[in-house]
């Protein structure tokens, strides 16, 4: 497996940009991730989560970890999100 990337382009860059466009910043940002290229994109985002699974790296820069991708960890954050809003 082999990935090529400009340098400074990265899934924090690309989340900064539609952040932008869409009028809000990382304070108001929360991103999930699991693999080694989600570092830049938990180091943007004002939140992180990781999902149990996850790389070790992704699991020490979380902010709150959440179950397993198996276990369908980001639907249950977003699920338990959208209750505490009713």
């Amino acid at each position: 497996f082999l990935e090529f990337a400009h340098p400074g382009v990265s899934k924090g860059t690309g989340l900064q940009v539609v952040a932008e466009l869409l009028g809000f910043g990382a304070a108001e940002t929360v991103a999930c991730g699991d693999g080694e290229n989600d570092r830049e994109l938990l180091d943007w985002a004002g939140f992180a989560v990781a999902v149990a699974n996850a790389h070790h790296d992704i699991l020490a820069r979380a902010d709150l970890v959440v179950p397993s991708v198996t276990d369908e960890g980001v639907a249950v954050l977003l699920e338990a999100y959208l209750d505490s809003l009713a």
